[in-house]
């Protein structure tokens, strides 16, 4: 189970590498959770599409809490 304050991060993102890349080396496999300002990749549609796209001036901070609760499978 993942939480978040949506008012802090809209988004969240899962990378998931499941061994299919590597900058150097044997391919590995890795997982991240990644905060999201917008929905798609893309700036311009970010911007255009979907009217999300904050400014973080220079030197500037936003954070933002992650909270993971795994639970009991019950099968």
């Amino acid at each position: 189970e993942l939480q978040w304050d949506a008012g802090e991060i809209p988004l969240v993102g899962l990378w998931l590498n499941p061994g299919g890349w590597s900058p150097e080396g044997e391919p590995y496999v890795n997982l991240a959770v990644e905060p999201c300002l917008a929905a798609p990749d893309r700036l311009d549609q970010a911007v255009s599409d979907w009217g999300l796209a904050p400014i973080l001036p220079p030197h500037g901070e936003r954070s933002w809490r992650l909270t993971v609760a795994l639970r009991e499978a019950d099968f």
